[in-house]
């Protein structure tokens, strides 16, 4: 299919706050990417990003934070792509079908996965907004924040300005959406309809920014992906401070005084850190690595935040995937049997009767690669969150089981590209009659939940968790899976082996 690209002296042109940016046009979509949002020294809070004179060229991502990268799942299920990193990494990416800035568009805001420690807003290939914008007729924003070391290690003992060094890679994410809020409108954007969405790690972000008053009022909708850890908890606060690390940071890498570490470069303070966390994770010494608890990020949510429609879910197996049984369409209903019981033992029967009521569509053989973690997480935090919220809770499960090896259960990052409907950039997506079907029922949610606050279907209530179950043939389910949750999670607790049938 031919394309048109636009990108000449006078078009697309946007006054921001700071100077003039100069993107591009692919069809009907403009697209600005590698924007700088704000400018940070190393460990020190984010400040407002400089002005300049003349026309500035937003036609490249930006910097991405510094990270390790780790091999990952195949190209077939998860394409990625790396960037140039630098610490000075505070950029974003914007798609919209219109620059007109009374039109007020729906934003959804993205923030990666990757914990605390890895990723960027490209990252994932599918992370492309451009059908997501043009689809949903609303403008996509997708950032890059610091993270690891450079976002979450306290190092206040060296200085007052220093003092939310634990949290600064959350900070980042704050001032990106400060900048959209000064800025949007002009990308057609409203600035008073900001929806943040994130997955993994970017989804324990979200619920990050819900205990940080300095937030408030900045977005307006919250979709957590894969990232929920149950009632108000967060992923790993952290409480104490670096002290003892410093000091061993200080003496691994030879330094004179401990603020020499803001001068020390990015892979040696890496490399040094790597070396020091094992022994002082034994001796239960703060380690960093994830946000703390402080005056900028409290233990409990805002009022604020309370007021926040938001939207939880998680995928069918997420990381438990691995103990899949690959060629499972091979096998007979005994074989299932011997493999569910040399997992599962006496508790087998009731597992298998427990699943084949959640789960009739299935094979038992699946119940081995069900997550118990995350779903559970998801549904102490829906509960908890319809509780003391004044606007609504909704739960969602991602259950599609793609064509891959046989039948492969949903893993963890399975629903983005549906999300971002770029479901033909991942190869075992792509299922004649069913991908774009799913794609846009998925799709169609999360645009509806960012225009009005409900994606489609009922909200949770006391006593009663409605999920609707993204699948080949989607719909509604209530208080379906609890019991087996909790009997799976007693029958088969993490950790786990890989496994395969054995027919292989």
């Amino acid at each position: 299919m031919e394309r048109k690209f636009v990108c000449t002296t006078d078009f697309p042109l946007v006054e921001t706050k700071y100077g003039t940016l100069h993107g591009y046009q692919m069809d009907d979509i403009c697209i600005f990417h590698g924007i700088q949002y704000a400018k940070a020294k190393r460990f020190q809070m984010p400040e407002e990003p400089d002005s300049w004179q003349g026309v500035k060229d937003a036609l490249t991502y930006g910097h991405v934070s510094p990270y390790n990268p780790v091999a990952g799942s195949p190209e077939v299920s998860l394409p990625l792509r790396y960037w140039p990193m630098n610490e000075n990494c505070q950029f974003l990416n914007i798609w919209t079908p219109t620059l007109e800035p009374s039109a007020k568009k729906a934003v959804l805001f993205w923030i990666h996965g990757g914990g605390y420690g890895a990723g960027s807003s490209m990252e994932q290939l599918h992370f492309n907004g451009e059908n997501l914008a043009r689809y949903g007729d609303v403008v996509v924003v997708t950032i890059n924040h610091r993270l690891n070391i450079l976002g979450y290690m306290d190092v206040s003992s060296i200085g007052e300005e220093y003092s939310n060094s634990g949290n600064v890679g959350n900070a980042d994410i704050v001032a990106a959406l400060k900048w959209v809020r000064d800025n949007i409108s002009g990308f057609g954007g409203d600035p008073g309809n900001v929806t943040v969405f994130g997955q993994s790690g970017g989804g324990a972000k979200i619920q990050n920014i819900m205990h940080a008053p300095s937030a408030d009022g900045l977005y307006h909708r919250a979709i957590i992906q894969s990232g929920v850890f149950g009632g108000e908890s967060m992923l790993s606060p952290l409480r104490g401070d670096g002290r003892r690390l410093l000091e061993c940071l200080a003496d691994r890498l030879s330094l004179n005084d401990p603020c020499e570490i803001t001068g020390v470069s990015y892979h040696d303070l890496s490399g040094a850190y790597d070396s020091v966390v094992p022994q002082l994770r034994d001796e239960g010494e703060y380690t960093g690595g994830s946000p703390i608890i402080n005056d900028w990020m409290t233990e409990r949510f805002t009022d604020y935040a309370k007021s926040v429609p938001v939207m939880v879910g998680s995928v069918f197996a997420e990381f438990t995937v691995k103990r899949a049984v690959v060629g499972k369409e091979h096998l007979s209903r005994e074989q299932v049997y011997e493999i569910l019981r040399e997992n599962l033992g006496d508790r087998t029967d009731e597992l298998i009767s427990l699943f084949s009521e959640a789960y009739p569509e299935k094979n038992p053989v699946d119940l081995i690669a069900m997550d118990t973690y995350m779903r559970a997480a998801v549904i102490e935090f829906v509960r908890y969150y319809s509780s003391v919220s004044s606007s609504g809770v909704y739960s969602y499960l991602f259950n599609y089981e793609s064509p891959y090896l046989g039948g492969y259960p949903a893993e963890h990052n399975a629903e983005l590209p549906f999300v971002f409907r770029n479901t033909d950039i991942v190869p075992m997506y792509n299922e004649p009659s069913v991908t774009k079907k799913l794609e846009s029922q998925v799709s169609d949610a999360w645009i509806r939940f960012a225009k009005t606050g409900n994606p489609g279907w009922e909200g949770v209530s006391a006593g009663r968790i409605p999920t609707m179950v993204f699948d080949r043939e989607c719909g509604v389910r209530v208080d379906f899976d609890e019991k087996l949750i909790k009997a799976l999670g007693e029958a088969l607790p993490m950790p786990f082996p890989a496994m395969r049938s054995k027919k292989d």
